[in-house]
């Protein structure tokens, strides 16, 4: 027994990748200049973004207590043996939103976008925070490598997974319609 094949014609894949642009480009658009606004200091919208930074802090610091018993949170700030503070740029929203934004673009039933999109947050969210918890270990035990972890090796491995994870959903969708369309 065969499996049969769905194929498209080439102008209707390119319709449907460039229906998928123009849903993707709007919507990552939106999101990210709503994450990097300049929100006054005293704000609501920054008060929230404090509090899922602290949130990051907090939930990292709870882990690292089972290596640095000194480890403590002030604020973004996780001080112990070595101090870090958690900043927008350290949260891997960047890449998550482009993630979610990919995934709700994607023509699919509305429900498994959610579901995808859900997951996809929070195994962004563990690796981040298992890049954190790892930032700060590095940075206790040998300082010479944390820049390099920190802005290269890091930012790769999240953005691996996002793409990866993508491409599975992707795949997986593809699998459910029986065709090659975005």
């Amino acid at each position: 027994m065969q499996a049969e094949t769905v194929t498209a014609d080439p102008q209707s894949t390119r319709r449907a990748q460039l229906r998928f642009v123009l849903r993707f480009a709007p919507t990552a658009g939106v999101l990210l200049a709503a994450y990097y606004f300049p929100y006054a200091q005293e704000g609501r919208a920054k008060a929230l973004i404090n509090g899922f930074l602290h949130a990051y802090a907090a939930s990292a610091a709870l882990v690292l207590r089972a290596f640095d018993p000194s480890v403590r949170v002030a604020g973004q700030e996780i001080i112990g043996a070595f101090a870090m503070r958690i900043v927008q740029t350290c949260d891997a929203m960047d890449v998550t939103i482009l993630l979610v934004s990919a995934i709700v673009s994607w023509k699919a039933p509305i429900g498994r976008r959610f579901v995808a999109a859900l997951v996809g947050v929070l195994a962004l969210g563990i690796l981040n925070l298992l890049r954190i918890c790892s930032l700060y270990l590095i940075g206790m035990t040998r300082p010479t490598l944390l820049e390099a972890a920190h802005l290269d090796v890091w930012p790769a491995v999240i953005l691996i997974v996002a793409v990866a994870f993508f491409f599975g959903f992707t795949f997986f969708e593809q699998r459910e319609q029986g065709a090659a369309l975005p």
